[in-house]
C-alpha cells in the first residue's frame, strides 16, 4: 500500500515538473509611449497617434511560452488601450484591450502595465489600439518564435520581410469616426492605402518605390504580413501571380503568414525575379 502511494506521489511529482518545464518561459519587457506626432503624407501634414513616435508601431518579438510586459505610458490627449490580436491570454483577460469590456482605458497622463501571456501561439500576430479608431495609426507586429531548441515546421527562410498594410485619411481620424457616427451609413473612404506606413508611388507627394525587397533566385523569403486597416478588405498579390488571400476572423481581416518556396507552400512556385515590388 505504501509502495503504491509512493508511486502515485512520484508520478504526480513528475507531471508537476514536466508541466513547469513546459510552461516556463522568459520575461520580456517593452515600453510603449503613446503620443501625438506630426506626419506628412499625400502633400499634407497632420498629427497622428503613435507608439514611440513610429508609424506603424514597433515590433514585439518573443518566444512561445514567454510572458511579455508592455508598459503603456499615455502622453496623448485621449484614452487608449492595446489589444494583442491572436493571443489567447488564458485566465488573464485583464490586459486584452477592449476598453470598458475587459479593462478600463489608460487615461491621458497615466500609465498601465499590460501583461501578454503567450501559451501555444507561434508565428505572426499583431497588436493594435482598441479604443475608438485609434488603431488606424496605432498598430504593429507581434512576432512569436518557437521555443529555444525547436523550429517552425518548415526550413528557416533566408530573410524575413515585414509587410504592414493600412490606410491613410487626410482628415483627422477622430473627425472621420465622429462624422460617420453622426450621419450613419458608411464611413468616408480613406485617401490612400499604405504599405509599411507609405502610400504607393502613384499617389502625389509619395516616396518612390514604397517597399522594394531585393531577393535572390531560389532563396526563401518569409513575409510577415499585418493588415491594420479599419474598414477596407484587401487581397495581397505579388507580381507574376503569387497570391495569398486574407482570412476573416472575428469580423476583422488578418493577412496570413506567407513564404516564397514551393516546398513550403505547395501552391507557390520558386520566386525567379530579382526583387519584389509591393
Amino acid at each position: 500500500m505504501k509502495t503504491a502511494m509512493n508511486m502515485h506521489v512520484l508520478v504526480l511529482g513528475l507531471f508537476v515538473i514536466l508541466g513547469f518545464i513546459e510552461s516556463e518561459g522568459a520575461l520580456v519587457r517593452y515600453t510603449f509611449v503613446v503620443q501625438e506626432n506630426n506626419y506628412t503624407r499625400l502633400c499634407s501634414s497632420k498629427n497622428i497617434l503613435t507608439v514611440n513616435g513610429q508609424y506603424p508601431g514597433p515590433t514585439i518579438s518573443a518566444r512561445r511560452g514567454d510572458t511579455v510586459i508592455v508598459d503603456v505610458i499615455n502622453q496623448a490627449t485621449q484614452n487608449i488601450t492595446i489589444h494583442w490580436h491572436g493571443v489567447k491570454l488564458p485566465r488573464y483577460p485583464w490586459s486584452d484591450g477592449p476598453e470598458f469590456i475587459t479593462q478600463c482605458p489608460i487615461q491621458p497622463g497615466t500609465r498601465f502595465s499590460q501583461k501578454i501571456i503567450l501559451s501555444d501561439e507561434e508565428g505572426t500576430l499583431w497588436w493594435h489600439a482598441h479604443s475608438d479608431w485609434s488603431r488606424a495609426t496605432v498598430h504593429g507586429l507581434l512576432v512569436v518564435s518557437p521555443k529555444i531548441g525547436t523550429t517552425f515546421p518548415f526550413p528557416k527562410p533566408h530573410a524575413e520581410v515585414p509587410v504592414i498594410l493600412g490606410d491613410w485619411w487626410k482628415n483627422d481620424i477622430q473627425t472621420v469616426m465622429e462624422e460617420f457616427l453622426r450621419r450613419g451609413g458608411d464611413p468616408a473612404i480613406s485617401d490612400a492605402l499604405t504599405i509599411n506606413g507609405q502610400p504607393g508611388d502613384r499617389y502625389n507627394c509619395s516616396r518612390p518605390g514604397t517597399t522594394i525587397v531585393n531577393v535572390d533566385q531560389g532563396k526563401t523569403y518569409l513575409l510577415r504580413m499585418e493588415y491594420g486597416s479599419c474598414i477596407v478588405i484587401l487581397n495581397a498579390m505579388l507580381a507574376g501571380g503569387w497570391r495569398w488571400y486574407s482570412s476573416l476572423g472575428m469580423g476583422r481581416v488578418r493577412m496570413q503568414e506567407s513564404c516564397l518556396h514551393h516546398e513550403i507552400c505547395p501552391s507557390v512556385r520558386t520566386f525567379i525575379h530579382s526583387f519584389i515590388y509591393l
